[in-house]
Order: C-alpha cells, then structure tokens, then sequence
C-alpha cells in the first residue's frame, strides 16, 4: 500500500507542478513541504480508491453476478424454447406427411400411404388357414366390374382376401388391372 501512496504522491507533485509552474526560493524546505503534502494528499487518495474502490468492485461483481445470472437463465429459457419448437415443427411435419399420404386430390385415397395401415389390419384380422383362394381370372372379372381407380384400395382388400396374396402383390395386381382398365376403357 506504501508503494502506492509514493507513486501517487509523485504523480500529485508532477501535476502540481505542471499546473502551477512553481518557482523554488528555499529549494530544501519548498521541495520537502510539497512533498509531503503531496504524500498526504496520495495517502487521502489511496484511502479513497480502496474505500470507493472496494465497495464499487463489490457493487459491479455483484451486479456483473446478477447479470450473468440472467444471462444464464435466459440461455436456458431460449434452449428450451428451440428445442419445444424444433420438436413441435417435427411433429407438425409428421402429421402433415402423414395425412398427405392419406389422401390426395381432394380426398381421393392415396393407396401407397394407407398400404402399410391395410397391411397391419388385415394380419391381425386373418390367418393364412382362413383364406380361401379363387381363380384369378374371376377375381380379375369381378376387380374390372366393380371397382375402380377411386376405390383402389377396396380392391387392393378384396384381391388380398380372394387370393391370399400378400400386401405388395396385390397392390401390383390391382395396379395393372386398373390400368389395364383404364386403356382399354372396360364399362364397370
């Protein structure tokens, strides 16, 4: 703390003197009154800096303390926040791909989206002993009859179950017969 007490006094002594443009008469007794009242003067501003000095440090520690605090807090806040959002924006996009797999023009039913649902309805509804299977050429008749393409999953159903064919095979079948349909412009 000494030390800087003398550095202040010399920096006041310096001031004073580029201040006041001192001219010495008694070069011994001028200089050394100065000094120490420079000395006293650093001493006062030395008590002052540590006094002002200390409780301004605690009060910006504890304001810097509280800012970061907050700034923390926010941080967690808007993590949170991105992370509810990102969540939500994927949910929205999963249902959205979802219903647009369910239908398509206007309602007209996308067989390829609701494929997988008849898939999983139909295994746990039948077993492979239950199913009977018919000719081709007459369920082919009765698919060029009664169905078409608006009503291709219907007919993706009632092929599975005359035939006993599997999921991706029918909807195979149905498809050429369809468009079997559809060229050669077949009357139901």
């Amino acid at each position: 703390m000494i030390v800087w007490i003398l550095i202040l006094a010399v920096i006041n002594w310096v001031i004073y003197h580029k201040i006041f443009r001192v001219l010495y008469f008694d070069l011994g007794k001028g200089l050394v009154k100065e000094f120490i009242c420079c000395f006293l003067v650093a001493a006062v501003e030395a008590a002052l800096i540590v006094y002002v000095g200390g409780a301004l440090i605690g009060l910006l520690g504890s304001l810097l303390a509280g800012f970061l605090n907050i700034v923390v807090w926010l941080a967690v806040f808007v993590g949170a926040f991105l992370i509810i959002r990102k969540i939500y924006r994927l949910f929205k996009k999963n249902k959205k791909s979802k219903k647009e797999n369910s239908t398509k023009d206007g309602g007209i039913v996308n067989a390829e989206g609701v494929v997988e649902n008849i898939d999983s309805e139909s295994e746990s509804n039948q077993t492979e002993e239950s199913i009977i299977p018919m000719p081709i050429e007459e369920v082919e008749a009765y698919i060029l009859e009664h169905y078409d393409a608006e009503s291709k999953v219907q007919a993706i159903k009632y092929y599975r179950s005359a035939t006993g064919l599997g999921l991706k095979e029918a909807k195979d079948h149905v498809d050429l017969i369809l468009e079997k349909k559809a060229k050669t412009g077949t009357v139901q």
